[in-house]
């Protein structure tokens, strides 16, 4: 599968002025959470932009600490999978016509307490009103080594995804089913981007994600740079308990929450045979996903019973149900009903 045919990247491939990329980058369009530029006394400069407004416009977010903590935490989620060191974010705020001072400040301390829980700083900013709120987070950071990217995955390598799996996509399930927000509310949802974990990676892994658009759209990028398939093998444990019983609770089969565009923010990785044990023991965290292949994306059933994973057409299904994803649900509860 190319990169040009997640539908993502073939939109801006239609608007964004390519030939003005800078052209010491380290890495080609999307084979990076970040842009790497090599500095002139060594090293490399890392950088990287999230907008945080869909979340808001279509009501996932209502509590504002946490609109604050997850722009900040999407941001430094990038330069994670890239195992960088944060310099600090700058941070451009549109306020909402009608935004009270109460819901600005709770934002504010969001932001603070991301900033503080990952040991990095507030470089600048701008704010001013406008028809809705967003909040758009630029990270920068540095490596001394060059730092890894998603392309560089090789046919049999290990998936390993580091990271508690599961409390982002019962919260998007919970919204997009209508239930009462009490029964999952976003303020037990607290992303931590994995700055440690994704520089004890960058020596051991040959490409890196994160997943913060959730683990699908993860795996679709990482298999369509490389121009592999990915075969998953389906394991609860991943999944971080009561997230997983709160989907189960839903009437959901659980297999389709790896599928929703909303993530933990871990990170996914492809790791070589003779470095497999060095990173499972280096990170608790970590858990066998499966192996990377050259056809055939599917997932391993309990059984032994192999379901397919056609990655294309699920992305195409995500991009083309954004105005109204409770379609999609209700369809791929139909699909997969029983399945695990």
């Amino acid at each position: 599968m190319s990169v040009t045919l997640i539908p993502e990247i073939a939109e801006l491939l239609r608007w964004v002025p390519l030939g003005r990329r800078h052209p010491q980058l380290l890495h080609g369009l999307d084979e990076a959470d970040c842009e790497c530029l090599p500095l002139a006394g060594g090293g490399f400069l890392l950088s990287s932009i999230d907008c945080l407004a869909e979340e808001l416009a279509f009501g996932l977010y209502r509590d504002p600490f946490t609109v604050g903590w997850v722009a900040v935490m999407a941001a430094l989620s990038d330069l994670a999978a890239c195992g960088g060191v944060p310099l600090g974010v700058l941070q451009a705020v549109q306020w909402g016509a009608g935004t009270g001072d109460t819901y600005k400040s709770e934002v504010a301390r969001g932001v603070q307490e991301a900033l503080t829980s990952a040991g990095t700083w507030l470089l600048g900013g701008d704010t001013s009103n406008a028809v809705a709120t967003s909040l758009t987070t630029t990270v920068l950071g540095t490596s001394t080594l060059p730092p890894v990217g998603r392309k560089g995955a090789k046919p049999g390598e290990h998936l390993v995804l580091v990271g508690e799996f599961g409390c982002a996509a019962a919260l998007a399930l919970r919204f997009l089913l209508g239930r009462p927000v009490d029964e999952f509310p976003d303020t037990a949802f607290r992303p931590r981007a994995q700055l440690d974990e994704g520089r004890l990676l960058a020596s051991s892994v040959s490409a890196v994600i994160d997943t913060s658009d959730g683990l699908l759209t993860a795996l679709g990028h990482l298999c369509a740079v490389n121009d592999l398939e990915v075969s998953l093998s389906w394991d609860e444990s991943l999944f971080e308990p009561g997230a997983l019983r709160y989907i189960r609770g839903t009437g959901l089969c659980p297999l389709p929450a790896w599928f929703v565009e909303h993530g933990d923010y871990q990170l996914l990785c492809t790791v070589p045979e003779d470095r497999l044990d060095a990173v499972l023991r280096a990170l608790p965290t970590a858990h066998l996903l499966g192996r990377m292949v050259r056809d055939g994306s599917h997932v391993l059933l309990p059984g032994g019973r192999r379901h397919p994973l056609p990655l294309r057409p699920l992305l195409d299904r995500l991009w083309n149900h954004r105005a109204d994803p409770a379609v999609l649900l209700g369809e791929m509860r139909r699909e997969y009903a029983g399945l695990v």
